[in-house]
């Protein structure tokens, strides 16, 4: 696992795994023994596993994956409405919670180097341990949901602390409520955020000065259609 972190071969053959599952491929199927990879000896991308790395390095795709990809040719790329490959079943290994998995932290090497092995099985997708609860998350410690804990703190004085719920693993975004008179009662709350004139018109020009005429705040609330009456 620490290996990852310094090793760009590494780093390659994730990053090359992973590619393969957006391109539709599953991990190579080892009962099946018509997929091949093109060179004798060596294992491919789409192994479900990574022990094989200590030793040798993947380098091709196996055949099978290859021939679905050259039977559908650019399909995958260019039709974005339709899947490559149709299917309702989930897949473990795809970095993607579906029904019936606790967990899905992809294959071992990228679960070990996210830190979610201690809590996923990476083989089957399910909880280490069957009292656990998560494996990822600002509100997951120790692969158990927490409760009470502030997980990020007011970022303006419309936004609120958030605090774990105890019932999942992310955390919550609270604030005021909208219309809520904020910057000594010249501005309003609009979605956690102060809403003065020279914010308003940051949203639009950016790069522009730092303070803005009131010509300027009063096109952009109207273009960003909120409600300004009574603000100067």
């Amino acid at each position: 696992g620490d290996r990852a972190h310094w090793d760009p071969i590494y780093a390659a053959i994730i990053v090359a795994h992973e590619i393969g599952h957006l391109l539709g491929f599953d991990h190579v199927d080892s009962s099946n023994s018509t997929c091949k990879c093109p060179w004798e000896n060596f294992m491919c991308v789409m192994q479900p596993r990574s022990f094989f790395w200590r030793d040798s390095v993947p380098t091709s795709f196996d055949s099978c994956n290859m021939k679905l990809l050259i039977n559908n040719p650019k399909s995958c790329l260019l039709d974005c409405d339709k899947p490559f490959i149709n299917s309702n079943r989930p897949v473990c290994g795809n970095n993607l919670r579906e029904e019936g998995e606790d967990c899905d932290c992809g294959f071992e090497e990228s679960c070990i180097l996210m830190g979610r092995r201690t809590c996923c099985n990476p083989s089957t997708c399910t909880f280490v341990n069957p009292t656990y609860q998560c494996d990822e998350g600002t509100c997951c410690d120790k692969c158990r949901f927490k409760r009470g804990n502030i997980c990020k703190e007011p970022t303006d004085e419309c936004d609120l602390p958030d605090f774990c719920g105890g019932d999942h693993s992310y955390c919550e975004d609270n604030y005021k409520m909208n219309g809520v008179r904020c910057a000594s009662d010249s501005a309003y709350c609009s979605d956690g955020l102060c809403m003065t004139k020279n914010k308003y018109c940051n949203l639009l020009f950016p790069h522009s000065n730092s303070s803005y005429s009131d010509t300027c705040y009063a096109f952009a609330s109207s273009y960003t259609n909120r409600a300004c009456t009574g603000l100067t």
